[in-house]
């Protein structure tokens, strides 16, 4: 990828990445170098400049989501009287950024099991990272044109002038070292540490607490080769729908390839859209066999039913809708069961409230939302941070959100991964644990498969960037 591997070094990047086109759901990868960052650390917020001078930074208060809010009246100043987006592209400058799982402790102070509810440690991510890109480079897989957008609007650009105003100049020759980008995963918890956190789950199922809570597990690495080579990489021939690479600070990297849409929303229209993914089988067996379980339609009904009731908290009375009630799509290494949920917001609700209602996503907590994130807190023992959270873009116009599945963190040189299951009454624990084996083999091949040499344009057939 042209952008990865050209970029100049000492400008941070941030690239939101669709690697399979759908002409609704995985159309636009939008590509910038942002110019500050909003950041929630170590109980701080703070607003800080990523190329010359820093204007004065506002006042915020202790709590997480006064940033936020922030975010949002930033962007009212530069919506009013603002050009409409270029064409169909709903895309202008704005903030790309994540959401840490941990910020759903503090929208929901009740969510933490006893103890948890803390400061968030130097060893730990923040609770969020913005980065601030008044201008965007919008690529469009379906008319296979750049557009460059910024607060006022959006222009046609070619691809010379992409080249230029992002300083690629000439793709730079690939690097083929014969090594593989990460050293092996090495699990946290061991096998019986996770089956014993499964089992444990169906006992509080089967209590009466919850209805299903989704467990995970994390694994660690070491990084063999620069991040975006990492990220060129696992982008190739992943053709996610909802991928993101963010350099948010000097250490922190994050690398998504998400296939789950957590909220997509039209200011103008205010309609809203989420599409929760439950039930997973590896691409090696045939979809059918996800199409007949019983028991992944039955996780995935429960999850729709706590969308619709997040949702329900700030859209219209009566708009919120099943569309779809259920489908199997297929992505390059598994299977997946998805619902779309659709209703419209009421007039002013803006992003900080729809997190306010909706965050996090319930297909990575469980039902009811607030009892399983106890759960998860008590038999989880990592932070999960960024994982399982939400990473995107927040403009004048729209934001959209991932679930932060699939998600390798990166400090330094130490990486992170988790893969989780969605345990219910009748799990099986063994068969929960090769859920989450399944989920990791896109990460696991990158400790497999040697960098090949690669050669090409700004944008290839096989749809790499």
């Amino acid at each position: 990828m042209d952008v990865l591997r050209g970029a100049p070094a000492d400008r941070a990047l941030a690239v939101l990445h669709s690697g399979r086109l759908h002409e609704r759901w995985a159309r636009w990868s939008l590509v910038a170098q942002p110019v500050g960052a909003l950041r929630h650390f170590a109980g701080r917020t703070s607003w800080e400049s990523l190329c010359g001078p820093c204007e004065a930074s506002p006042r915020f208060t202790g709590h997480p989501m006064d940033g936020l809010d922030f975010l949002e009246r930033r962007l009212e100043a530069c919506r009013d009287g603002a050009a409409a987006p270029c064409g169909e592209a709903p895309w202008r400058g704005g903030w790309i950024g994540y959401l840490s799982y941990d910020l759903g402790r503090f929208i929901e102070p009740r969510a933490a099991a006893p103890g948890r509810l803390r400061t968030i440690g130097s060893e730990d991510w923040p609770l969020y990272e913005w980065l601030w890109c008044p201008r965007i480079f919008v690529y469009d897989r379906l008319d296979e044109r750049w557009r460059c957008a910024d607060l006022s609007g959006a222009v046609s650009v070619s691809e010379d002038e992409v080249r230029e105003q992002l300083g690629l100049g000439a793709a730079p020759p690939a690097i083929d070292d014969g090594q593989a980008p990460l050293q092996p995963w090495r699990p946290r918890q061991s096998d019986d540490d996770v089956l014993g956190a499964v089992a444990r789950t169906v006992e509080y199922i089967r209590a009466g607490d919850v209805f299903q809570a989704n467990i995970a597990r994390q694994f660690e690495s070491s990084l063999r080769v620069d991040p975006r080579r990492l990220a060129a990489e696992a982008w190739r021939g992943a053709a996610n729908w909802y991928g993101a690479y963010l350099e948010t600070s000097e250490q922190r990297r994050v690398l998504s390839l998400s296939p789950e849409l957590f909220l997509d929303v039209d200011r103008a229209s205010r309609s809203i859209i989420t599409r929760p993914l439950k039930g997973t089988r590896r691409s090696s067996q045939h979809r059918d066999v996800l199409e007949a379980s019983d028991k992944d339609a039955a996780e995935l009904n429960m999850i729709v039913d706590l969308m619709r009731n997040d949702l329900g908290r700030v859209c219209e009375f009566g708009s919120v809708r099943v569309t779809q009630r259920r489908a199997v799509e297929s992505h390059p290494t598994v299977h997946h069961g998805v619902a779309t949920v659709e209703g419209r917001l009421r007039a002013g609700v803006g992003f900080a409230e729809v997190l306010r209602a909706a965050f996090p996503a319930g297909s990575i907590t469980g039902a009811p939302k607030i009892r399983a994130m106890q759960i998860i807190d008590e038999l989880e023992p990592f932070v999960r941070g960024p994982y399982c959270g939400s990473i995107g873009y927040v403009g004048p116009d729209r934001f959209c959100l991932n679930v932060a599945i699939r998600t390798i963190l990166i400090q330094g040189e130490r990486a992170t991964y988790g893969a989780g299951a969605g345990v219910v009454a009748d799990s099986d624990p063994a068969s929960e644990v090769e859920e989450m084996a399944a989920k990791a083999v896109a990460a696991q091949r990158l400790t497999e498969q040697p960098l090949e040499s690669r050669s090409g344009g700004f944008e290839t057939a096989d749809g790499d960037e």
